[in-house]
């Protein structure tokens, strides 16, 4: 079954592309990534901006836009967040995730402050400095002001969070030290965690231990 699913996908991306070379004069051209990953089913995407510190942060949020034939498998109610990597990438090499609205979640998508569609406007046609912002190369603001910042713009109560390389770090700092909401229940003051869950894709935990594994006394090792 896991072949035959495969071979379906492979065989559906490989009829997108000849559509796209049949009616493309120059189909050879640089495809972005979101033509590499055609939908699976009927998707439909919110975009939206909240801005930081002057600095518009963009964001796309994935949704299934009818009802089909992924009703009938496992569904995940709560939605994704997925925080790219780099430092300095965009989100958009993450964008194959969004077929998991296809199974019923909400799947969103953000460009870090700095990041792709995120960049501070230029002040006269000035080019924009770092000594401008420096909290850009502050990963507290990432994983303490800007992430929580949109999830209450989103106004989400519960959560998963996925973490991509750079983003990782983001995410581990996130769950450690600004997952959490102070709520008042019978007379007293309690922290309730929004985060269902931590995925982490290629993490770094200790920059240490992780150079010690990319290479040992010898090199090539």
């Amino acid at each position: 079954k896991a072949n035959f699913t495969r071979y379906i996908l492979l065989l559906s991306v490989f009829q997108h592309f000849s559509s796209v070379a049949r009616s493309d004069p120059n189909p050879w051209k640089q495809w972005t990534c979101d033509e590499l990953t055609p939908n699976l089913c009927d998707l439909q995407v919110e975009t939206g901006t909240l801005v930081l510190r002057s600095i518009p942060v963009k964001y796309w949020r994935y949704t299934r836009q009818s009802e089909d034939s992924f009703n009938n498998e496992s569904t995940i109610s709560i939605p994704i967040i997925a925080v790219h990597g780099g430092p300095s990438w965009p989100h958009d090499y993450m964008l194959p995730l969004k077929q998991l609205a296809c199974r019923g979640t909400e799947v969103i998508f953000y460009d870090q402050a700095g990041c792709g569609e995120s960049v501070p406007e230029e002040r006269g046609g000035a080019p924009v400095s770092p000594s401008d912002h420096p909290h850009l190369l502050d990963t507290s603001y990432y994983s303490e002001e800007e992430l929580p910042a949109l999830i209450d713009h989103w106004g989400l109560d519960a959560y998963h969070v996925l973490g991509s390389s750079w983003g990782t770090i983001l995410a581990q700092l996130f769950a450690l030290n600004a997952d959490k909401e102070r709520i008042t229940t019978g007379g007293r003051r309690r922290r309730r965690r929004r985060l269902q869950s931590l995925v982490l894709s290629g993490p770094l935990s200790d920059a240490q231990s992780y150079i010690a594994a990319q290479m040992g006394s010898c090199r090539g090792e």
